[in-house]
């Protein structure tokens, strides 16, 4: 059983866009290096609203995972409590991003030798 193919909205399609043509190593002046045979051929990616390619999503789409899990929806994504910043969660009950999430350690591991040593 097959996924459906992520469909592009206008901003992603103009950002993988660019992407192909600054970063795709199987891009040549419009043409895929990976369809030639013998004839040329346009890239693919470039004329379509979905993510087709699938050596793009493979191996050019990680390069920005920022636009990666915007198109993919992978991820879920969190706001921090402490400085509201958007965050990918790696548990479905994290509250912080990782840098605050280090700072309330901190502070709670101080606390806490503090406690023990009166």
């Amino acid at each position: 059983m097959n996924k459906p193919l992520p469909r592009l909205t206008e901003k992603q399609r103009i950002s993988v866009n660019t992407l192909v043509k600054n970063e795709c190593c199987n891009y040549d002046e419009g043409n895929c290096l990976l369809l030639d045979d013998g004839e040329t051929h346009c890239c693919p990616q470039l004329i379509t609203y979905s993510l087709l390619c699938q050596y793009f999503r493979r191996a050019v789409l990680p390069l920005r995972p920022d636009l990666e899990d915007e198109i993919l929806n992978q991820k879920q994504k969190g706001l921090c409590k402490d400085c509201n910043n958007p965050f990918i969660k790696k548990h479905h009950n994290q509250l912080y991003c990782i840098s605050c999430a280090r700072i309330r350690i901190r502070r709670q591991k101080a606390l806490y030798m503090q406690r023990k040593r009166n």
